[in-house]
Protein backbone atom coordinates (compact mmCIF):
# COMPACT_ATOMS: atom_id res chain seq x y z
CA UNK A 1 0.00 0.00 0.00
CA UNK A 2 0.91 3.38 -1.00
CA UNK A 3 1.69 6.21 2.00
CA UNK A 4 -1.49 8.07 -0.11
CA UNK A 5 -3.71 4.93 0.22
CA UNK A 6 -2.64 4.06 3.75
CA UNK A 7 -3.82 8.01 4.81
CA UNK A 8 -6.68 7.88 2.92
CA UNK A 9 -7.69 4.63 4.67
CA UNK A 10 -6.70 6.35 8.28
CA UNK A 11 -8.68 9.44 7.16
CA UNK A 12 -11.86 7.16 6.54
CA UNK A 13 -11.55 5.27 9.89
CA UNK A 14 -10.89 8.32 12.13
CA UNK A 15 -14.36 9.98 10.61
CA UNK A 16 -16.24 6.47 11.34
CA UNK A 17 -15.21 6.65 14.76
CA UNK A 18 -16.03 10.00 15.02
CA UNK A 19 -19.80 9.32 14.00
CA UNK A 20 -19.70 6.27 16.07
CA UNK A 21 -18.59 8.31 18.90
CA UNK A 22 -21.45 10.84 18.05
CA UNK A 23 -24.25 7.89 17.84
CA UNK A 24 -22.69 6.64 21.13
CA UNK A 25 -23.34 9.97 22.88
CA UNK A 26 -27.20 10.27 21.51
CA UNK A 27 -27.57 6.61 22.43
CA UNK A 28 -26.66 7.49 25.88
CA UNK A 29 -28.97 10.84 25.79
CA UNK A 30 -31.62 8.34 24.56
CA UNK A 31 -31.11 5.85 27.47
CA UNK A 32 -31.26 8.73 30.03
CA UNK A 33 -34.99 10.06 28.52
CA UNK A 34 -36.41 6.27 28.54
CA UNK A 35 -35.33 6.01 32.05
CA UNK A 36 -36.95 9.11 32.88
CA UNK A 37 -40.18 8.11 31.06
CA UNK A 38 -40.29 4.55 32.47
CA UNK A 39 -40.27 6.40 36.04
CA UNK A 40 -43.16 8.76 35.61
CA UNK A 41 -45.00 5.70 34.07
CA UNK A 42 -44.46 3.70 37.32
CA UNK A 43 -45.52 6.84 38.88
CA UNK A 44 -48.64 6.68 37.12
CA UNK A 45 -49.18 2.74 37.73
CA UNK A 46 -48.85 3.95 41.74
CA UNK A 47 -51.37 7.16 41.18
CA UNK A 48 -54.11 4.77 39.83
CA UNK A 49 -53.59 2.46 42.57
CA UNK A 50 -54.19 5.33 44.89
CA UNK A 51 -57.35 6.28 43.01
CA UNK A 52 -58.79 2.78 43.18
CA UNK A 53 -58.39 2.49 46.49
CA UNK A 54 -60.29 5.99 47.18
CA UNK A 55 -62.71 5.18 44.44
CA UNK A 56 -63.09 2.16 46.42
CA UNK A 57 -63.75 3.99 49.73
CA UNK A 58 -66.11 6.28 48.14
CA UNK A 59 -68.29 3.12 47.00
CA UNK A 60 -68.64 1.83 50.47
CA UNK A 61 -69.97 5.40 51.72
CA UNK A 62 -72.23 5.32 49.42
CA UNK A 63 -73.82 2.42 49.66
CA UNK A 64 -73.73 2.86 53.56
CA UNK A 65 -75.75 6.69 52.82
CA UNK A 66 -78.21 4.37 50.35
CA UNK A 67 -78.86 1.73 53.13
CA UNK A 68 -79.24 4.86 55.71
CA UNK A 69 -81.53 6.46 53.20
CA UNK A 70 -83.42 2.90 52.92
CA UNK A 71 -84.06 2.93 56.17
CA UNK A 72 -85.61 6.88 56.80
CA UNK A 73 -87.65 6.03 53.34
CA UNK A 74 -89.05 2.80 55.21
CA UNK A 75 -89.94 4.67 58.41
CA UNK A 76 -91.73 7.71 57.06
CA UNK A 77 -93.66 5.09 55.23
CA UNK A 78 -92.31 6.86 51.64
CA UNK A 79 -91.99 3.72 50.07
CA UNK A 80 -93.62 -0.15 50.70
CA UNK A 81 -91.84 -2.22 53.42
Amino acid sequence: MTDETTNLVLEHLRAIRASQDRLTEEFAGFKLRLSSVESQIGLIHSDLGHLHGDLAIVHNRIDKVESRLDMIEKRLGLVDA
